[in-house]
């Protein structure tokens, strides 16, 4: 899919331009229209399909004020046309893509996470861009005017499933969500360090996984696990080939493992405190979990760019806390803290991602906040109430 990994606003006028030099034919995951759809019952139908069947089928990138060559019968080839001008004239994008958006939540079924910017190519000229993730959940369907639809893709055209093909979708969604939740479960269930660390299990793996999906022996991907720091201590550390992939040995605080199936696979040991003046007691700082959480999927997103590995995804974290303890917010060396009394066991938290390249924020924030509601807060101290990172980076 072209610009995998790379948030659909960060794309510019030049990249596209270039796309559409390269003559990339539409397939699978991509589509080119170019104009926007109807205002009429046909035009919103052919939107919601065309969002839908991205989704029944791998995902997929729909560009919309991209013009295709035409064939001797006036046909599209659905090949970029080069001398064509780029975009569509819109006074105001955005009521177009808030117009869409509410269309899609409002018309598919299960609800379907679509990201979309409009790419500014001239003045008041846009390319619209639409990124439909490869679901977790299909299949979708689309209920409109009376009428329930259940599209897919087929090379660079869509189609109606059949009833078998549905029921097939649904089997093999369910199979590979199953089988990638069981063996995060797993991968996040190791061994932990001795002592009285804290210790942060982070897992995580594409849904739509195979044995030998990532090529370990690719210098880039092999540099990126040196540099995978999760403390923001900015180490560069050697790694080696194993059974499962790749691993970076214990460095005493962190141990990190990648999987030719694409699963990675981190624990980070936090020390934790020992309260002065009160001997055998100890205590641990919550908030200091969100930043290594936000640094692991940060660093996962590029490693995925690296290795051409595309969303859904599956995220799971685990919290060992090995002894009695106190989860403290606040100064404790002035005083000025809060604690929760904390019992010795494990802490398991997990989600879904559909779209793996959009802001992490989206996605972490919520997670965050379930862990430190574990231990009496609201919501994380290190997200707005927009869902914004504050924290340290």
């Amino acid at each position: 899919m072209p610009f995998e990994g790379k948030p659909l606003r960060e794309i510019t006028e030049a990249e596209l331009r270039a796309l559409v030099q390269s003559g990339m034919a539409e397939h699978l995951h991509l589509e080119y229209k170019s104009a926007l759809y109807g205002a009429d019952h046909e035009g919103r139908r052919e939107h919601l399909q065309d969002m839908c069947m991205f989704a029944n089928s791998q995902g997929g990138l729909l560009l919309i004020g991209i013009s295709e060559q035409r064939d001797a019968q006036g046909q599209p080839t659905g090949i970029p046309d080069p001398d064509a001008v780029l975009g569509i004239e819109v006074p105001n994008p955005e009521a177009v893509l808030q117009a869409y958006d509410a269309r899609v939540v409002s018309c598919i079924e299960e609800r379907l996470r679509v990201e979309s910017h409009a790419i500014p190519v001239a003045a008041d000229r846009y390319v619209f861009a639409f990124r439909i993730p490869n679901s977790a959940r299909k299949p979708h369907c689309v209920r409109y005017n009376g009428h329930v639809y259940f599209p897919s893709r087929r090379e660079r055209n869509r189609y109606p499933m059949s009833v078998t093909e549905i029921k097939e979708l649904a089997m093999t969604a369910a199979s590979q969500l199953e089988r990638a939740t069981q063996l995060l479960k797993g991968a996040i269930n190791f061994e932990s360090r001795a002592g009285t660390d804290v210790n942060l299990y982070l897992g995580l793996i594409p849904v739509f996984f195979r044995e030998f999906l990532i090529d370990i022996t690719n210098a880039a991907i092999k540099r990126e696990i040196c540099g995978f720091d999760l403390l923001g201590r900015n180490l560069f550390q050697n790694a080696r080939y194993c059974f499962e992939g790749l691993e970076r040995p214990d460095d005493g605080r962190t141990v990190l493992t990648l999987m030719r199936n694409g699963l990675i696979r981190a624990r980070v040991s936090i020390p934790m405190q020992e309260v002065r003046n009160e001997p055998g007691v100890f205590l641990f700082y919550p908030i200091g979990f969100d930043g290594v959480i936000r640094r692991f999927v940060l660093r996962t997103q590029h490693l995925f760019e690296l290795a051409s590995l595309s969303s859904p995804v599956a995220l799971a974290v685990k919290l060992t806390v090995p002894v009695e303890s106190l989860a403290a917010y606040g100064d404790v060396a002035t005083g000025n803290y809060r604690h929760v009394p904390v019992a010795r066991r494990d802490f398991e938290f997990s989600t879904f991602v559909d779209a793996f390249g959009e802001p992490v924020e989206r996605f972490i924030g919520p997670l965050c906040d379930h862990i430190h509601q574990t231990f009496g807060e609201e919501r994380s101290p290190n997200f707005t109430a927009d869902g914004l990172w504050t924290g340290r980076e």
